[in-house]
């Protein structure tokens, strides 16, 4: 697979189950206070910055994206994660990713929901207005149109690298009949 770098995030004419209306991020499960955001409500919250190249599974990088957003921290902190909350199932319909709340470092800051892309309100085609962005993890960990984070005391079935994968996967040419 060659590796090609790009100026920016390209564009596909696929929009891999892109809500026609984003319905608004919930953050629910093993929380004291399930809470619910909308755009700019999210967008009002402290934000962030981080720069990351993005590497995607296609064999593109692009360089040094300027993301900005809402530390998954500080959500979950808002919500107040049970004692029992293990992970967490960040979802956009049913592709989900399972983040460990117990890695024992900061990573959780370094995780942000962003709402911004260098400079710009994140445009929908990217993933807005609330996109997954974890540095240094496969492109298909960074979920576009996040609608849920759900805290579970088990591993949740985490689906994003399976649908990722199956849609990269070559096409296999139907066997003729006998």
């Amino acid at each position: 697979m060659s590796t090609a770098a790009y100026d920016a995030l390209p564009l596909f004419d696929h929009h891999h189950g892109r809500p026609a209306v984003w319905p608004g991020l919930r953050v629910t499960g093993l929380v004291s206070r399930p809470i619910a955001f909308t755009a700019a409500e999210l967008a009002a919250l402290p934000q962030h910055t981080l720069v990351d190249d993005f590497n995607c599974l296609e064999g593109w990088t692009v360089p040094g994206q300027h993301w900005q957003g809402v530390p998954l921290s500080s959500l979950l902190a808002r919500a107040g994660p049970l004692p029992n909350a293990r992970y967490a199932a960040i979802s956009a319909a049913d592709f989900t990713v399972a983040i460990p709340l117990d890695s024992g470092d900061a990573s959780l800051n370094h995780i942000l929901l962003a709402t911004r892309l260098n400079g710009a309100a994140l445009p929908p085609e990217h993933g807005g207005p609330c996109r997954l962005v974890s540095p240094g993890q496969d492109c298909y960990a960074s979920v576009k149109w996040v609608d849920t984070i759900a805290l579970a005391a088990a591993m949740p079935p985490a689906t994003a690298q399976a649908i990722a994968q199956a849609r990269n996967a070559p096409a296999t040419p139907a066997t003729p009949a006998p």
